[in-house]
């Protein structure tokens, strides 16, 4: 009886350890797989397995992991979590939403591609793109995609943002500034510096899965993605790093120091709309900056007005100061040929870009 005591004890004692090899295992791939639905992947992976099943599940379970990780590189991985939340299948079609879009590329690129090997381009894009998509997230943005030296992205969706105007103009800034530090460590190191040119548009587009029903992007179109795309391009006609639309300047209110720009009709666009420059936080204007930003404005009433002369000597007056401003250089040349061949009486102040 007492051989047989030892006996069930042994075996009890054997069927316990042999269960909890058998169950920590498969707790551990359960919670792993009820993450993985959420498109969460940080959850550890579980111990290999003497039970041959238990095991083919740890492997699948820790390759279709690996996968997925690897396919949320391709997507926002907000967007494939808000779908799996749903329970329904990714189809075509879009809604109206309003967004605010953001366009950046690199100043120069070319020139840069140039001097250095294909792969070493490659490797330093990488960096470039991951300083300035960690900016983008910190304030909820949704990367879009890469286009060449480009970055298209959008705050607003799939999650709503609040004040996403605001927010956008915040990662525009945590790019600067992130750029001219980089540029710093880069110069050192010999390295190629970035600078990049950043545009930035509010309103209403159209959102979802964009494409055919066999193969779709989720992506926006509209009007605002044509403005925000032109005015990035617009930073090298005016020689500044970001520029707005009136409606983002509208919406973000006192929170930011704006400079008035000019009033345009891009490429494209029949109509026309005022455009800032961004040029920091409220209150991080030096004295000296913000009276340089307070003339040009002067001068910029003084040729909404149809004071020609006046604007173009206020405009030359802040180019002998700054010669880098190349945006007063720019509009005293303009006020000049205005002041020589005067406009219509019609005057709007509209001036009409017709170069990308």
């Amino acid at each position: 009886m007492i051989a047989a005591a030892l006996g069930l004890s042994l075996v009890a004692w054997l069927a316990i350890i042999v269960s909890r090899r058998i169950a920590e295992p498969l707790r551990l791939i359960s919670q792993d797989l009820e993450k993985i639905s959420l498109f969460i992947f940080d959850s550890p992976a579980a111990k290999p397995s003497f039970i041959q099943e238990v095991e083919v599940v740890r492997q699948n379970t820790a390759r279709m992991k690996s996968s997925l990780r690897s396919f949320g590189r391709y997507i926002p991985a907000d967007l494939v979590r808000e779908l799996l939340l749903s329970g329904h299948e990714a189809e075509l079609g879009g809604t109206r939403h309003t967004l605010t879009v953001q366009f950046s590329d690199i100043a120069g690129f070319t020139t840069i591609s140039e001097k250095i090997s294909a792969e070493c381009l490659v490797e330093e894009l990488g960096l470039y793109f991951s300083l300035m998509t960690e900016s983008l997230q910190m304030y909820g943005g949704t990367l879009d995609k890469y286009m060449g030296d480009g970055i298209m992205a959008f705050f607003n969706a799939p999650r709503a943002v609040a004040q996403h105007e605001a927010k956008a103009c915040l990662a525009a800034l945590e790019s600067q500034r992130r750029l001219t530090t980089d540029r710093k460590q880069r110069r050192a190191g010999g390295r190629p510096e970035f600078r990049a040119r950043i545009g930035l548009a509010s309103g209403e587009v159209i959102i979802g899965n964009i494409g055919t029903p066999e193969r779709f992007a989720y992506t926006v179109i509209g009007d605002v993605v044509n403005l925000a795309s032109r005015l990035e391009a617009l930073c090298k006609f005016y020689g500044v790093s970001i520029i707005a639309c009136a409606r983002v300047r509208a919406a973000t209110g006192d929170t930011f120091e704006w400079r008035a720009l000019d009033r345009v009709a891009v490429v494209g666009r029949s109509s026309g709309t005022a455009i800032y420059e961004l040029l920091g936080t409220a209150g991080d204007l030096a004295e000296e900056a913000r009276a340089r930003r307070d003339a040009y404005e002067s001068a910029l009433k003084h040729y909404y007005d149809g004071c020609f002369e006046q604007a173009r000597k206020e405009f030359l007056e802040i180019s002998r100061h700054d010669p880098d401003d190349l945006a007063a250089q720019r509009m005293g040349e303009r006020a000049e040929r205005l002041f020589l061949e005067p406009p219509k009486e019609n005057w709007t102040g509209i001036f009409v870009h017709t170069q990308k």
